[in-house]
């Protein structure tokens, strides 16, 4: 079966992601692998909703995992989680995935960098995971593509 392609604001129906992997297989390509975390990993919240410790978790048995490329990245970060700030001046769609319209890390990218933003070119992208916070600015949006489960 071929993998699926997926659109960047589609990822926004998961809870919550994992990074798994990061790699640039080719000068200026850039790509990740986020796998959605099980509902195991949030036993807590799960006792919130008067789940028990004991209950057998058995929710979202086949997880998804997503390889995304972006073939012509101009920058990235990755933060850790715990040192990311929601800076409210930022205008962005989407949540888990988000898709920023005017951001901190745009304007630093553009300022420091040939003056690409001035054709409207970059759009920046951030995926917010487990323990880390990744932040893209491409020339282009990204491939997404479901894998197979394993």
């Amino acid at each position: 079966m071929k993998p699926r392609a997926v659109e960047w604001l589609d990822l926004n129906r998961l809870n919550y992601v994992y990074l798994t992997a990061i790699r640039e297989p080719k000068d200026n390509v850039l790509e990740l692998v986020i796998e959605q975390a099980p509902a195991a990993d949030f036993r807590e919240e799960l006792e919130g909703l008067g789940m028990s410790p004991d209950d057998p978790v058995d929710l979202d048995p086949l997880l998804e995992t997503y390889r995304i490329e972006f073939p012509n990245y101009v920058a990235y970060a990755i933060r850790d989680e715990s040192f990311a700030r929601n800076d409210t001046s930022e205008d962005y769609l989407g949540t888990l995935a988000r898709l920023y319209r005017q951001s901190n890390f745009l304007d630093y990218v553009d300022s420091t960098s040939t003056g690409l933003r001035t054709n409207d070119r970059l759009q920046h992208y951030s995926l917010l995971c487990l323990e880390h916070v990744v932040e893209v600015v491409s020339m282009g949006k990204p491939n997404l593509t479901l894998l197979e489960p394993q």
